[in-house]
């Protein structure tokens, strides 16, 4: 069931506007110089949360957590949940070397001042810097 405004003007140019909630809409024109139908969608934004709705005391419906007012009528199926798109984060400097015994990679990831290699020299070194750490650390220095 979708939610409409419905716009209703006679031949004299009174004009009134309800809201209903229906799966089927038809009117037929006696008595209206015109009808005017609209469905009513609400596009709500944000990256994570998804839209829930809250009815006030006095009747008012919002959706939250942006606090938009909505129709009385409305209900989930009225809103578009569309996810804000956030800046992707800057990726960090990353080395990637192929395996000298194997199909494989072995990726240096440098966070902050660190070098971080998942390739199992690293554990093996006791300084826990491998080989690929090593390159790396020369390829700074020049």
């Amino acid at each position: 069931m979708l939610l409409y405004k419905v716009t209703k003007i006679t031949w004299d140019g009174v004009e009134t506007t309800e809201y209903i909630r229906t799966a089927q809409l038809s009117f037929k024109g006696e008595g209206h110089k015109g009808v005017f139908v609209t469905p009513i969608k609400y596009d709500y934004e944000h990256p994570i949360l998804p839209p829930s709705i809250y009815t006030s005391r006095d009747g008012k419906k919002y959706i939250i957590p942006t606090w938009q007012e909505i129709n009385p009528l409305a209900t989930l199926e009225d809103i578009k949940w569309v996810p804000k798109k956030t800046e992707p984060k800057p990726e960090p400097n990353v080395w990637v070397f192929k395996s000298s015994s194997g199909d494989g990679e072995y990726k240096v990831k440098q966070v902050g001042n660190t070098l971080k290699c998942n390739c199992p020299g690293t554990w093996r070194a006791k300084d826990r810097r491998c080989k690929h750490i090593k390159e790396v650390e020369n390829e700074i220095k020049t």
